[in-house]
C-alpha cells in the first residue's frame, strides 16, 4: 500500500525550531520547500497496486534520500546515519 505524507508535515518539531539552519540555495533547502511537489506521491501509485497491507514510507521520502545519498556519495549505512542524527537532511525529507 502507498504510504502519503501528512498535508501537515510542515508542523513538525524539527522545522518549526531548526528550520533556519538550512541555507538558502542549498539542496536541503529545496528538497524541503520543493520534495512533496517533485516526487509527488500520485507519481509512485502505479508501484504499489494493492491498497491493502502495511502503508510503505512516502514515495517522496525515499527519492529524496537516494538524491542525497548519490550527490554526497554514501553507502546505505552511511545514509541511514545521516537520516537519523543529521539535522539538514530530517529538514529536507520533512522528518
Amino acid at each position: 500500500m502507498l504510504g502519503t505524507e501528512s498535508p501537515q508535515a510542515h508542523l513538525t518539531a524539527t522545522a518549526a525550531f531548526c528550520s533556519t539552519l538550512l541555507e538558502p540555495g542549498s539542496l536541503y533547502h529545496f528538497l524541503a520547500e520543493h520534495r512533496r511537489e517533485i516526487f509527488a506521491d500520485a507519481k509512485f501509485a502505479h508501484l504499489y497496486p494493492s491498497g491493502t497491507g502495511r502503508p510503505s514510507i512516502p514515495a517522496s521520502r525515499i527519492a529524496s534520500v537516494m538524491v542525497l545519498q548519490t550527490l554526497e556519495g554514501l553507502s546505505d549505512r552511511e545514509a541511514l546515519d545521516q537520516v537519523r542524527y543529521n539535522l539538514r537532511w530530517k529538514l529536507a525529507l520533512g522528518l
